[in-house]
């Protein structure tokens, strides 16, 4: 099941490179870790906000 805005589709990058085998063990721990501290919900407003910024600096002239 999909989370937010697709969550679990966002995991797949990380899956791919753990399943990969190019990491350590050490590497792929830390790895997990550190997308454990993600806030999905709040890294999506942001991306969404910073590119309605954007949107609004292209607008002007």
């Amino acid at each position: 099941m999909l989370g937010y805005r697709g969550q679990a589709a966002r995991s797949l990058p990380m899956i791919v490179i753990i399943a990969s085998a190019v990491l350590t063990d050490d590497m792929c721990q830390g790895l997990a870790a550190t997308y454990a501290r993600l806030n999905l919900v709040l890294l999506g407003q942001h991306l969404d906000d910073n590119l309605r910024h954007l949107w609004d600096l292209a607008d002007k002239p």
